[in-house]
């Protein structure tokens, strides 16, 4: 009986346990609505250049830069 006790205690603490390191979800607003149209990035070659503190060709920063660096996501 008493073992029962023991063996049924480890594991509950074996599954809180299991319970606390699992990743949490972020609750959610209902009736927020979700946009259709993904925001442009930069290409990696000019977030690499910005990083790294080089010359940066101001067209990379362009609404035409940014969708040729979008063309080129894999």
């Amino acid at each position: 009986e008493q073992e029962k006790q023991i063996h049924k205690q480890e594991a509950e603490n074996e599954h809180w346990e299991a319970e606390k390191k699992k990743p949490k979800i972020n609750d959610f607003m209902v009736g927020t609505s979700v946009s259709d149209t993904l925001t442009p990035c930069l290409s990696q070659y000019a977030i690499h250049k910005l990083k790294s503190f080089e010359y940066v060709e101001l067209w990379y920063l362009s609404p035409d830069g940014v969708i040729h660096g979008i063309q080129f996501i894999p």
